[in-house]
């Protein structure tokens, strides 16, 4: 099988995969936009996302 068909097939299934952590993203997507950024200001949310990223072992993101 091609590259691109498996990665087809992975993009088709993440929104199934993705139905456990709804919640999480949800509330991460809230408390990220509960942080005031303006434009050239963002560091704050940077921050956040990398902490989440460190939280879920991502810290090669």
């Amino acid at each position: 099988m091609s590259e691109s068909l498996l990665d087809e097939g992975r993009i088709k299934a993440l929104p199934e995969a993705l139905v456990p952590m709804r919640e999480r993203l949800l509330a991460n997507l809230v408390m990220i936009s509960q942080i005031p950024a303006s434009s050239g200001n963002e560091a704050e949310r940077v921050r956040f996302l990398l902490d989440r990223f460190t939280e879920a072992h991502l810290s090669d993101a």
